[in-house]
């Protein structure tokens, strides 16, 4: 169904999860950035799974994360060829306040890992911790 409210039936202003894992890639990344920055800013969740040519370089994937609202709290790069560990620890510190996850599954919050999304201690660790 079609959601309510907003412009044209759009719900955008008070959008929290959205999902574009495996979606056609953007023609440029800044359409990506720009949907995000302008249109959701109650975004919690961000899920970009399989995302490639979109984040290159890895200044784009920098700019996306410090461009997001303020109220994001979770961004799943998880087979983004381009988010390595090591650029998700960097982003992370960051955004202290928000989970990254990395091309391997790896949370990264405030510039440490806390191990394997399909681990359940590492998901015990993320529901502990107050974002």
């Amino acid at each position: 169904g079609r959601a309510r409210g907003g412009r044209d039936g759009v719900c955008w202003p008070r959008l929290t999860w959205l999902d574009l894992s495996w979606c056609a890639q953007p023609s440029t990344p800044q359409q990506l950035l720009q949907l995000v920055r302008r249109h959701c800013p109650a975004l919690q969740h961000l899920a970009l799974q399989g995302f490639k040519e979109a984040l290159r370089p890895a200044d784009t994937f920098n700019c996306l994360l410090l461009d997001a609202p303020p109220s994001l709290r979770f961004l799943d790069c998880s087979w983004c060829d381009e988010v390595d560990g090591e650029l998700a620890r960097r982003a992370s510190k960051r955004r202290p306040r928000v989970v990254v996850v990395d091309y391997y599954c790896s949370a990264w919050v405030g510039g440490r890992c806390l191990g394997d999304m399909g681990d359940p201690e590492t998901k015990e660790a993320l529901a502990d911790i107050q974002l």
